[in-house]
C-alpha cells in the first residue's frame, strides 16, 4: 500500500506540475493590443517627424546658401561687364591689333550675360513652419 500511495503522490505531482507549466498566460485585450499598436506608431512617426525637420532645416539652410552664392555672381558678372564698357571707353580695343581685343571683350561679355541668366529666385519663407523644438511633446495615456 505504501508503494501504491507513494505513486499516487508521484503521479500527483507531476500532473500538477504539467498543468502550471501548460496554463497560458493571460492574454491581452484585443482592443489594448490595437491601441498599444497605434500609440508606438504615432510614437515611431514623431520620432520621424523631428528628423526630417532636422534634414529639411539643413537643406533649407543649404539652399539658401546657395542662393547667395549665384545671387553675389550674378551682381558680380554685371559688375565686370560695366568695367569691359569702361575699358574700351578708355581705349582698351585700340592699339596692336584691335580685333583680337574686340572678339576678347566679345567673348567675355557672353559669357557674363550667361551668368547673369537664369538666377533662379529665393524661396518665400514657409508661413506655418514650427521648429520641432517648439511643438508639445505628444503624450500618450492608456485607458
Amino acid at each position: 500500500m505504501k508503494h501504491q500511495l507513494s505513486f499516487a503522490v508521484i503521479a500527483f505531482a507531476l500532473l500538477a506540475s504539467s498543468m502550471a507549466f501548460s496554463a497560458s498566460a493571460p492574454q491581452q485585450d484585443p482592443l489594448e493590443q490595437r491601441l498599444d499598436a497605434i500609440q508606438k506608431d504615432i510614437l515611431d512617426s514623431r520620432t520621424r517627424t523631428e528628423q526630417l525637420v532636422v534634414e529639411l532645416k539643413g537643406a533649407r539652410k543649404t539652399l539658401e546658401e546657395a542662393q547667395k552664392y549665384i545671387d553675389a555672381q550674378a551682381q558680380a558678372a554685371k559688375a565686370m561687364a560695366a568695367v569691359l564698357d569702361e575699358s574700351e571707353k578708355a581705349g582698351f580695343t585700340y592699339g596692336i591689333n584691335p580685333d583680337s581685343r574686340e572678339l576678347l571683350l566679345k567673348g567675355w561679355r557672353e559669357e557674363l550675360g550667361t551668368l547673369q541668366q537664369g538666377v533662379p529666385a529665393p524661396l518665400p519663407a514657409a508661413k506655418d513652419a514650427k521648429d520641432a523644438k517648439d511643438a508639445k511633446p505628444l503624450e500618450l495615456k492608456k485607458p
